[in-house]
């Protein structure tokens, strides 16, 4: 092979070798962008919504009869989600007695909160407590 050879198969070698590695390198960008979508969905803002959210409507829990004559009392938690709105769309008890849960998240669902345009998730607690029984109430021994 002549020097003109040389320099021309190195010239194309190097040619060749960088349309390789550009190619390479688009195709694992490529998979990068895949592997890191735009997230969809609904954002967990709690920590810096909940604090400006401000309760407009409130219905008062009612104390369920069968609770009061067993004596039941306790404190029901509620994981609401509030829409952009200040609508409650979603209401759901994490703990507390049975005979409460359902009277609290009946009222919970019916609060509003002041719109602030994003949806965002709050924790509400419900306490229950009955009023203590008076000489008259007491029964006699």
């Amino acid at each position: 092979m002549t020097r003109g050879r040389y320099v021309q198969s190195f010239l194309v070698s190097c040619v060749l070798f960088f349309w390789f590695g550009t190619v390479s390198a688009l195709a694992q960008g490529e998979k990068t962008e895949k592997k890191e979508p735009v997230p969809e969905g609904k954002v967990n803002i709690e920590e810096k919504v909940s604090k400006k959210a401000e309760l407009v409507y409130m219905v008062k829990p009612v104390y369920p009869a069968e609770a009061k004559q067993k004596g039941i009392e306790g404190t029901v938690r509620i994981d609401a989600i509030v829409s952009e709105k200040g609508e409650v769309t979603k209401a759901t008890a994490l703990s507390g007695p049975e005979l409460l849960r359902e009277a609290a998240l009946a009222a919970v669902r019916q609060w509003r909160y002041k719109p602030l345009g994003v949806e965002f998730k709050t924790t509400i607690t419900v306490n229950y407590t009955l009023a203590p029984k008076t000489e008259a109430e007491k029964p006699k021994s």
